[in-house]
């Protein structure tokens, strides 16, 4: 049957030839761009056509972790097809948790195989802290997300062939910590 526009309107489209595109799309949308000063994801936003900032540049305070940290956000997101809020959200939630505890620490100057179980049980100490009141601090939801997204980037930094050789052998986050 031919259509009005004169086309077959029972002609099926070749699936491979549209998945292959859509995959380089998808890879092109995932970016990390380095400035001077500055480290941004940029991601898709509002649709497959826009793509919008996610800034990284606290990173750079730890300049050994800024690359792998940076590299494990980008392939995080790519690899789970995450819109902007969500990784926004990955990146903020690293920023105000685990990377302000190294901070606070003064642990700027950590190597990647120096980052161990202990500092990972550090982080937790860190998160249960109380005020004088002896009310914590953070509420436990967002202790849990704080270190659910630490998880996720130390479980792609184990899988990953370029980073795991250089991670600690005993450098484990355990389930259910809270």
């Amino acid at each position: 049957m031919i259509s009005r526009r004169g086309s077959n309107a029972y002609k099926l489209k070749s699936r491979s030839k549209h998945e292959g595109i859509a995959s380089l799309d998808k890879a092109r949308h995932y970016h990390l761009v380095h400035r001077t000063g500055s480290i941004e994801l940029m991601c898709p936003k509002g649709g497959n056509k826009r793509l919008a900032r996610v800034d990284l540049s606290y990173l750079l305070a730890f300049p050994n972790l800024s690359e792998p940290i940076a590299q494990a956000i980008k392939e995080i997101c790519r690899s789970k097809d995450f819109a902007y809020a969500s990784c926004s959200r990955l990146g903020r939630e690293l920023k105000s948790g685990f990377f302000m505890f190294l901070e606070k620490e003064s642990l700027n100057n950590i190597k990647l195989e120096q980052l161990t179980t202990s500092h990972i049980e550090g982080f937790k100490t860190w998160l249960d802290q109380a005020d004088r009141t002896r009310v914590a601090i953070y509420e436990l939801n967002t202790r849990e997300h704080h270190m659910s997204h630490l998880r996720k980037v130390v479980a792609y930094l184990k899988q990953s062939e370029k980073w795991a050789p250089q991670l600690a052998s005993d450098l484990h986050i355990r389930p259910g910590m809270w």
